[in-house]
């Protein structure tokens, strides 16, 4: 099973995995230059951590916060020229995307509304487009460098508020603006036939939006590949290969609300049907970056990538159940007749088995064999405390395994940090 042709996977603003990964802000009453020049500095150093683990991994699609410079489109609050005052380390991280030709983009946020009938609202969204092409611009983004905005609201009239929207962005918007801006489907009041004809009357791009659409159809009913197939033909040469949004429901929440991770036998009946069309995947999900390496590895069906994910996975499935993780095991010494669809299966099915107190305690035991030999007699004793506390339910197991991985940071065990283990929580 192979369904790659250089479909790139990406993923929004967060990533699990880096240290320092919390893009930091104030409240606007509390923001001066002083405190901006630091969340600034703050903010691109976690931008950079990104961008370094997305090289290191392969990933060739990211999607920048909006956060990134605090306030950046008030001009009467922040004052600081951040293009200038931070111009080294801007070319330092445009000069890593650029190089490993990573392609970003922006999503700016729902306050960003050109069809409202409010004038100074619209004037604020110009600003706040202004300031996101402002950060493309200053990254290396060229026209296939994209923000993604909604049409907006539907303020009692829709067919008049889709005018708004249309005028707005033919007679208002900046060239530079329009260069990057593509119209994204919505859950709830435009669907992608709005979007189509709206693309049709301003030469704006349509990305498609799966989840959305399964949200708020329209009247046509048209496939998935009926859609793409419309929605791509909005896209230029100039706008790069279509690019579209990939999201799977969580059962267990409102209508709309995106899974923890991406189930990969989900996505490949999804993608399987379409793989002869060329477009880029950006997924909406919790677990941002690793459900970005899975797809990346599922549409490859590269072994020695999925050697390098059960080494993160392996653990997580261990404390689950042996039995999957040996099969697993198992599975990953046939190289030859490999599916990285099976592989992800297995952990997949694995991670939703509810927690076995008997595979926890094994767990614990393979993770502490790292260092139970250099471990100092009070850790031993204290890791005995803590597996005797969670045996009688006195404790969570994450309180054991938050003293295993201090563990693992003290003796520098590498293998252990760099695995999922110590961080995965579905919420």
């Amino acid at each position: 099973m192979e369904l790659y042709h250089q479909n790139l996977v990406g993923y929004a603003c967060q990533n699990m995995d880096v240290e320092q990964d919390v893009y930091r802000t104030c409240r606007i009453d509390r923001f001066n230059d002083e405190i901006g020049h630091e969340l600034i500095a703050h903010n691109l150093n976690v931008l950079e951590g990104m961008i370094d683990y997305n090289i290191a991994h392969g990933l060739k699609m990211f999607r920048i916060t909006s956060s990134l410079i605090p306030f950046a489109s008030n001009l009467q609050v922040n004052t600081i020229n951040w293009r200038h005052d931070f111009s080294a380390q801007l070319a330092r991280i445009r000069d890593k995307i650029v190089t490993n030709h990573i392609r970003i983009s922006v999503h700016p946020g729902q306050y960003t509304v050109l069809n409202s009938l409010n004038d100074t609202v619209i004037e604020r969204s110009m600003l706040e487009l202004e300031y996101h092409v402002d950060i493309l611009e200053s990254l290396g983004g060229t026209t296939n460098s994209k923000m993604i905005i909604h049409v907006g609201g539907i303020f009692g009239d829709k067919a008049e508020a889709i005018n708004r929207f249309i005028n707005t962005c033919n007679t208002r918007l900046s060239e530079r603006v329009r260069r990057h801006l593509i119209i994204e489907n919505d859950d709830r009041l435009y669907h992608v036939e709005d979007v189509l004809y709206i693309a049709k009357h301003t030469g704006l791009p349509m990305v498609f939006d799966n989840l959305h659409n399964a949200c708020n159809p329209g009247p046509s009913n048209w496939s998935e590949r009926e859609i793409l197939r419309r929605a791509f033909a909005t896209w230029t040469k100039e706008d790069g290969r279509p690019k579209i949004h990939y999201s799977q429901q969580d059962e267990n929440k409102r209508m709309g609300a995106h899974t923890y991770t991406i189930n990969a036998e989900t996505f490949y009946h999804f993608f399987q049907p379409l793989q002869d069309l060329s477009f880029d995947i950006m997924l909406e999900v919790k677990d941002k970056n690793r459900s970005a390496i899975k797809i990346s590895v599922l549409l490859s069906n590269d072994f020695k990538a999925a050697e390098k994910e059960w080494s993160r996975y392996k653990y997580l499935v261990l404390e689950k159940s042996q039995n999957a993780y040996l099969e697993i095991r198992n599975l990953l010494k046939d190289k030859e007749h490999f599916s990285a669809l099976g592989f992800y299966k297995l952990i997949d099915d694995a991670l939703l088995l509810k927690e076995d107190k008997g595979s926890q305690i094994n767990a614990f035991e393979h993770v502490w064999g790292y260092f139970k030999k250099q471990a100092s007699d009070k850790e031993k004793n204290s890791y005995k405390q803590l597996l005797a506390d969670y045996k009688k339910g006195t404790i969570d197991r994450q309180k054991v395994k938050n003293y295993l991985k201090k563990l693992a940071i003290k003796y520098h065990e590498s293998y252990l940090l760099n695995s999922y283990y110590f961080n995965h929580e579905p919420s």
